[in-house]
């Protein structure tokens, strides 16, 4: 535990300065908070490692860099951030008895979330064997080709590369979405505790939920959390605090651009950025324009090259934008495949594509229904009404209007997530949104129970309580009480699992003129692999490498 808390003080310390710098590039800073300063850091370090992976590996040396440079910034600008973090000190101090209890008790429940070994199946699929490319090379051309998960790109990989802290702890440490989650509790809870009315029960029981959904997700380098976190984060302060839009239009030019990186599925988000253009008053049309542009090249192209070198198309498995014809293509064939697996699987999943495919909307609709748990029915059953319930409540409040704007990109959002891929993880934050937003029309005045404070700490302990027990009995799955001391310092090495699963390898010999590659790839195959590099779940027959090196990427030739 003592290890992945340093992690979470060197990586917030380092998004944190980064993020400040960037916000005091474009706009007053006295306007964002940490949190803020956060996840903004959190979006702009991920792009600077998905332009650094272009040419050198992400491993110790991007991460000493950036420690660098954050160094050098605070020691620079050391009467500014003096002040800051004299008011975030003053802030803790006026509110001790409840705020530093809060972030206390919730660093304590996400490190107890965070030191269990990875709970995701994908992340020994895929997930770690991505970071580890990421880690010992710079982008390699046509990596899709040896396992087509690793053109799915996704910022987290980069990021988790770079701050594995592998070359300290000879072992991988987690900690981008467990910090992120951290970060997004305590922003949650202070909210709960400050507003202190009918909203704050929103925010309970919307973190509650959440928690529930993608616990399993906090310890693992996976793709659905950070990118639920970044929406919730965004659609919660729009429907909740006035102007924020408009006040801090900048976050809402960053985290949905950067969200985009994170999870291709987001894509409609980025509407939040367009609303910016358009809202913010501080600057004329043209130039929000303008800010609007840079900001996309500067979030999104590092990506997108990205993608070009992995799997030779601009987004990957899109087919439809079909404009390279680079040696290293993942052929067609096999992007449709890749796509018709994704939607099909998330239907359906353990059936096969085609059938899955071919069933008209009533067939499949009936099955992914009554595969759904109990709750996330009901919960999908209150997202279906609540933009109804919007809707017939701005023609009677003329001027709560502006509440429609996060319904109706959440809205939006999950109507692509059904007609495409409707498995409940992947967007499982805007539906739990839509399912709670109605709360937050309740004329609070009227209940004056609401308005009394003790009763908000209560519902927040007792929420605290509920998450907590969910986070020991994780926890007690991986460690005995008895001897856990033995891990307070570091948490268990993933590559133990591999001898509790008796994972198998097969050794494929990849000739060329000068080298004999050997890949590995696990017996049986299309199973788990991922304490052995270079791995592959299966290993087909037509892949070829490009050059002498691993790094020189990999071709599909069929014979």
């Amino acid at each position: 535990m003592y290890a992945t808390l340093i992690c979470f003080l060197i990586t917030s310390f380092i998004f944190t300065i980064l993020g400040k710098t960037f916000i005091n590039f474009f706009d007053k800073p006295e306007k964002y908070s940490i949190f803020d300063s956060f996840f903004i850091g959190l979006s702009f370090v991920g792009t600077i490692l998905n332009f650094w992976s272009l040419f050198f590996p992400t491993n110790h040396y991007s991460l000493i860099l950036l420690l660098v440079i954050s160094l050098l910034i605070l020691y620079k600008e050391r009467k500014i951030y003096n002040i800051y973090f004299s008011s975030i000190k003053n802030k803790l101090i006026d509110n001790r008895s409840i705020l530093i209890i809060t972030t206390i008790s919730i660093l304590l429940i996400t490190l107890l979330f965070s030191v269990v070994t990875p709970q995701l199946y994908d992340t020994y699929l895929y997930h770690i064997n991505a970071i580890q490319w990421n880690e010992n090379y710079k982008i390699v051309p046509g990596l899709a080709n040896l396992h087509d998960r690793f053109g799915f790109n996704s910022s987290v990989f980069v990021l988790s590369a770079g701050f594995s802290f592998n070359f300290i702890y000879e072992q991988y440490l987690f900690i981008i979405n467990s910090l992120s989650f951290l970060l997004f509790f305590i922003w949650v809870l202070k909210n709960a505790i400050e507003i202190n009315n009918i909203k704050s029960l929103l925010l309970l029981l919307f973190i509650y939920y959440f928690t529930n959904q993608y616990f399993l997700d906090i310890s693992s380098p996976g793709t659905d959390l950070l990118p639920n976190i970044f929406i919730s984060y965004l659609l919660i302060n729009i429907l909740l605090f006035r102007e924020f839009i408009k006040r801090k239009w900048l976050v809402f030019l960053v985290l949905p651009m950067f969200c985009l990186t994170l999870k291709l599925s987001t894509l409609p988000i980025i509407i939040l950025s367009l609303i910016v253009i358009f809202t913010n008053n501080e600057n004329t049309f043209l130039k929000n324009i303008k800010k609007f542009v840079f900001l996309a090249i500067l979030f999104i192209l590092p990506w997108i090259v990205r993608n070009v070198f992995l799997s030779g198309y601009l987004l990957f498995p899109v087919a439809s934008i079909d404009i390279f014809n680079f040696d290293w293509k993942v052929p067609l064939e096999n992007v449709k495949l890749t796509k018709d697996w994704i939607y099909s699987w998330a239907r359906i999943p353990f059936k096969d594509s085609k059938e899955v495919l071919a069933m008209n909307f009533s067939e499949w609709f009936k099955i992914w229904w009554e595969k759904l748990l109990l709750i996330n029915k009901k919960i999908l059953i209150l997202a279906v009404i609540s933009p109804f319930v919007f809707l017939i409540y701005s023609l009677f409040k003329k001027n709560e209007k502006e509440k429609l704007i996060p319904i109706g990109v959440a809205l939006i959002i999950m109507l692509l997530w059904f007609f495409t891929a409707p498995d409940i993880r992947f967007s499982f934050s805007v539906i739990l949104f839509l399912a709670l937003s109605p709360i937050a029309l309740i004329n609070f005045d009227k209940l004056k129970i609401f308005n009394k404070k003790h009763l908000i700490i209560v519902l927040s302990t007792y929420t605290l309580f509920l998450i907590y027990q969910k986070a020991i009995t994780l926890f007690k799955q991986d460690y005995l009480i008895k001897n856990i001391s033995e891990y307070y310092y570091l948490p268990t090495d993933i590559t133990t699992i591999k001898e509790k699963r008796n994972i198998k390898y097969n050794t494929k010999n990849f000739n060329s003129e000068k080298n004999i590659i050997n890949i590995f790839e696990p017996n049986p195959t299309h199973s788990q692999c991922f304490d052995k590099f270079p791995c592959s779940w299966y290993i087909d027959s037509n892949i070829r490498l490009r050059g002498e090196e691993l790094g020189d990427g990999f071709l599909y030739i069929k014979e």
